[in-house]
């Protein structure tokens, strides 16, 4: 399931979903495509990704969820700061679901 979705514009567009993964596409939604270096879940998926938020500069992006397991804290937060090309597991300040994340202000 596609969880989320998010548009930087007409062409780029990013989408959160189950078991981790994550699908972006930089021609309008012709063809998607997932990340070569994407979060390592070391052969483990056990969440899934909800939502999806990228500044409007289009390097800094997030990526939250839910984790799924025994012992595991339940949510999980990935960040990019290169366009998507490598992401990092951030820590929530919380033992909770995350389902949505976004950022106020203007876009240009």
């Amino acid at each position: 399931h596609v969880n989320g979705v998010f548009a930087l514009d007409a062409q780029r567009a990013w989408a959160a979903a189950d078991y981790g993964n994550i699908f972006y596409t930089y021609d309008g939604g012709a063809t998607w495509n997932t990340p070569e270096n994407i979060f390592n879940t070391t052969g483990v998926h056990g969440f899934a990704l909800m939502g999806a938020s990228f500044l409007p500069d289009g390097r800094n992006g997030w990526m939250v969820g839910t984790r799924f397991g025994p012992g595991s804290p339940r949510g999980i937060i990935l960040y990019t700061s290169d366009g998507g090309k490598n992401w990092e597991e951030q820590y929530p300040p919380t033992n909770t679901d995350l389902r949505r994340v976004s950022f106020p202000g203007k876009r240009k």
